[in-house]
């Protein structure tokens, strides 16, 4: 088994953050768990490239750009075909939305659901 993890957020804030990530492969299947964003998004499809790797799983742990981001450049990339997109049904978090503190960043979080399924 291949396990590849990046990091997110053991830099300082001033540095780079790349979000948190990570791939795991038995070399049938490859898993990849959140999808980083800036520089970390560009490493991992390289890497996945690189490896000739075509057609990922692909499963989002909860709908924030330094976790999805990736997603969305693989997505719209000809050389990818994922098997699968793992990730909340935006429907799911509307409940969220009866909560006055949060509500703005669920509807963010919906919005960014819903653009990644459509793509």
């Amino acid at each position: 088994m291949l396990w590849l993890h990046v990091p997110g957020f053991s830099r300082p804030k001033e540095e780079t953050r790349y979000g948190d990530g990570q791939v795991l492969t038995d070399f049938l299947y490859w898993l990849v768990i959140d999808s980083f964003m800036d520089a970390g998004k560009s490493v991992l499809i390289r890497f996945l490239k690189m490896l000739n790797v075509t057609d990922p799983i692909l499963f989002l742990s909860h709908p924030h750009c330094d976790h999805g981001n990736g997603f969305f450049d693989m997505l719209n990339d000809s050389f990818f075909h994922p098997r699968a997109l793992i990730c909340y049904d935006p429907a799911s978090l509307v409940p969220g939305l009866r909560s006055n503190a949060g509500s703005a960043e669920v509807k963010k979080d919906i919005a960014y659901l819903e653009k990644l399924i459509a793509l």
